[in-house]
């Protein structure tokens, strides 16, 4: 009884983790095309703010920090475009993107939504 009890509450904490709680750490993107090379993207995430790096070939360009924002009901993430220029210029353009992640999943994959642009990502924690 007491084991049932003990498992139960560890299956209720897993499902209690919020994708806030999850999304924080370094993780690597897959590879992408760029040109007649591939990148990768790295990020470290901390609690409302993060970097990412981008690897392209031999070469690596680091954005500066900047803020974001998790919707743990609608599991979403909202971000602003990376700035690898260290220069501000006006108001970033935000994109949102539907995330999909298990609490005791090492991979996250974020799909963008309709007004985004982009591709889907799938991150791996470092």
């Amino acid at each position: 009884m007491i084991a049932a009890l003990f498992t139960l509450g560890l299956t209720n904490c897993e499902k209690d983790k919020s994708l806030s709680d999850f999304v924080l750490g370094k993780w690597q993107s897959q590879e992408f095309p760029f040109g007649d090379v591939t990148g990768v993207f790295t990020s470290d995430f901390k609690s409302g703010s993060f970097t990412y790096t981008i690897k392209v070939g031999n070469t690596s360009v680091e954005s500066s920090t900047a803020r974001y924002t998790v919707d743990n009901k609608l599991n979403t993430i909202t971000l602003p475009d990376p700035d690898f220029s260290g220069k501000k210029s006006g108001d970033p353009i935000m994109r949102t993107f539907n995330v999909e992640w298990a609490a005791k999943g090492r991979t996250m994959t974020w799909t963008p939504d309709a007004n985004s642009g982009h591709d889907f990502f799938v991150w791996t924690r470092k």
